[in-house]
Parts: C-alpha cells; sequence; structure tokens
C-alpha cells in the first residue's frame, strides 16, 4: 500500500502548497515551515514497490533500488556531519509524447542532507551540475517525478517519498526563490553557516583526541559569534545608509517646501522624518535648517563608513577562522565536498553608496 507524505502528516501538504502558490517572495526562514517527518518504509525494496505508479516499469525500480543502496554510507555521513535529520534523492521520469509510456531519466539523483526538504532541494538546484536532458521523443513528467527521503531510525535507513503534486509544488518554490538573487544570497549564508555549526559541534563531541575536541569547540564559538557580529553591523550600517540617503532627500526639497511652509514647521516635519536629528539646534532660515540636515547627513555617511570598515574586520577575521575550521574538518574525515562548501572565504564586503553632500 502506498503511503504519501501527506497522510504521514497532514500540515505538510497545506504548507507546502501555500508557500508555493504564494506570489510575493517570502524571507528564506520559509524553510523552517516546511514539517520534518518521520519515515516509516523500512527498506529501499519496498519504498520502490509504493512507487510503481509512477515507475512502472520492474527494471526502473531495481536500478532506483542498487543506487540508493550504493548511497547509503555517504548519505548517512552526510545526515551525521550536516546534522541531518534526512537526506534526499530526486527521481525524474519521462513520459514518451505518443504512447504515454513512463520510465526513470538516468537514476535517482543524490541531493544531499539537511533538516528541511526546501533546503536540500534549492542546495542542489542552486550548485552548478549537468543534468540529462529527457530522451528523444520524450519530456520530463512532473506528474510522476518525485523525492525520495532517506532517515536514521535506530542505525539503520528507513524510507519514505514526497508524492509529485508535492514534489511539482516543492520545486516550484525553489525555483522562486533561485531567482531572487538577495533571497538566494541569504539563503546561502543562512545555510552554510548551519553546516559549518553542526559539523564542528559534532566533531567537538566525536573526536577521538581531545586536542580536536577543543579545537572544534573554539572554532565553532569562534565562528558562531563572528557570524552573529557580522549580521549586527550589516543592519547598523544599512540602517545608517538609509538615514543618509533619507537625509538628502529631505535636504534637496527643504527649497521648495519653505515657499509654502514656515520654518517652524519645515524644522518640526524634519524632526519627525530624521528622529535622531540635534534637537538642541533651533534654525531660523532656510540656510540654518539646511545647514542642520546637511550636518546630520554627513554624521550618517561617516557612521555608514566607520560600520564597512568594521564589517571588513570581521569578516576577514571570519574567513581565517573558515580556513581553519577546513583544516580540521578534512583531517578529520568530514565529507570533502560539504565541508569546502561551508568553509567558503566571503567575499569582501561591498563598499556602500556614498553621495557625498554638496557645499
Amino acid at each position: 500500500m502506498r503511503v504519501a507524505w501527506e497522510q504521514w502528516h497532514p500540515a505538510y501538504a497545506a504548507v507546502i502548497f501555500a508557500a508555493a502558490a504564494s506570489a510575493v517572495a517570502q524571507p528564506y526562514p520559509i524553510a523552517e515551515s516546511f514539517v520534518t517527518r518521520t519515515a516509516t518504509i523500512k527498506n529501499v525494496s519496498d519504498l520502490m514497490d509504493a512507487a510503481k505508479d509512477w515507475l512502472p516499469q520492474a527494471a526502473d525500480r531495481m536500478n532506483g533500488i542498487t543506487t540508493i543502496e550504493g548511497t547509503t554510507n555517504r548519505a548517512k555521513s552526510d545526515i551525521e556531519w550536516t546534522g541531518g535529520p534526512f537526506a534526499m534523492y530526486e527521481v525524474t521520469v519521462e513520459t514518451e509524447h505518443n504512447s504515454g509510456v513512463s520510465r526513470l531519466l538516468g537514476r535517482p539523483a543524490y541531493l544531499g542532507a539537511g533538516k528541511t526538504p526546501l533546503e536540500i532541494v534549492l542546495r542542489s538546484r542552486a550548485s552548478p551540475s549537468i543534468n540529462p536532458g529527457p530522451t528523444q521523443g520524450f519530456v520530463i513528467d512532473p506528474e510522476k517525478s518525485f523525492y525520495i527521503e532517506a532517515q536514521i531510525v535506530d542505525g539503520t535507513m528507513q524510507y519514505g517519498y514526497t508524492a509529485p503534486p508535492l514534489a511539482q509544488a516543492l520545486t516550484n518554490r525553489a525555483e522562486q526563490i533561485l531567482a531572487d538573487k538577495a533571497l538566494l544570497a541569504q539563503m546561502e549564508t543562512s545555510d552554510r553557516r548551519v553546516i559549518l555549526i553542526n559539523e564542528l559541534e559534532n566533531l567537538s563531541k566525536k573526536a577521538n583526541e581531545d586536542s580536536v575536541k577543543a579545537a572544534a569547540a573554539s572554532l565553532r564559538l569562534s565562528a558562531s559569534n563572528l557570524y552573529d557580529q557580522i549580521s549586527v553591523i550589516e543592519a547598523r550600517m544599512a540602517a545608517e545608509l538609509s538615514a543618509a540617503q533619507q537625509a538628502a532627500q529631505f535636504r534637496q526639497s527643504i527649497a521648495i517646501m519653505s515657499g509654502v511652509v514656515n520654518i517652524a514647521n519645515l524644522t518640526a516635519q524634519a524632526y519627525r522624518e530624521l528622529p535622531d536629528l540635534d534637537r538642541g539646534a533651533k534654525p531660523t532660515s532656510e540656510a540654518g535648517l539646511i545647514k542642520l540636515v546637511r550636518d546630520y547627513e554627513i554624521k550618517k555617511n561617516n557612521q555608514t563608513l566607520t560600520f564597512h570598515a568594521e564589517l571588513t574586520v570581521r569578516t576577514t577575521d571570519l574567513n581565517a577562522v573558515l580556513q581553519q575550521a577546513n583544516t580540521l574538518l578534512r583531517g578529520a574525515g568530514a565529507p570533502p565536498d560539504i565541508t569546502d562548501r561551508a568553509t567558503r572565504s566571503l567575499a569582501p564586503p561591498s563598499n556602500p553608496v556614498i553621495v557625498p553632500p554638496a557645499q
């Protein structure tokens, strides 16, 4: 009997369809809303038998069994190092135009491990890869393609699948995020951080040598603190730059507004729009108000540059920690592909666009 994901956790179906139907790009944390399910099928043969409606050919199902069993050790290792809780495979089905015959395209693709389906699918699609196109006369069939998930239960792998309707919704949501470069960058940074912290935490508990455990724990704390500091600095820098830009816009409008609004009212408006403007100043003329706002704009620009310099230092510090973590993790046998991605150096922060106010 087929056990579909929506039977395992009804909330999953509602969440994934709601996310896929949303036309507005959502913050990356939407990934946390994709509920982690518990696998219930205890061997790959039963799993493939449950998917016979989408893979009707016995040879294709056997191909799937061979592929998944052949990657079991890798999947277990990835789950352990990334913090799991499960690994995923993508099964792409192609259907012939004329006959309607469906068959497996290539082999089930191993996507890696992670905490949520969206996280894993996004990571796999964001990484460059060569995917086989459909055979001549065939088309990829989204109504029969699906995902397989593997989870370690009591030391052994158990399996389940994301049925085609949900699989297509999950794929669509991933493609929506991939089209949003800013959102994708946010996802990438968050994903790399989570994997790195999990790898170092795992090593700090399971390494054979106390010195390696201590080094992993120290690097984990350093990386976590630096990531936090960078997030705070980026937010404060963005706020200062935004305030400077808002001041510039207000300053440029003073000459126009002064013809219809008196200086007292313009000053009151400046205090409302620029909350931390010096309230001790009491300008009595248009020139005085312009100077007050201009000085505020210069101050905010300077604070932006200060934060940028601090951000550059923290980024350099973090990159040094990432390099040390890479050496430690790879020396301890962590999966190279996961480790190299999690410890890849951050790019230097881009220079903020600052337009100095005219004299």
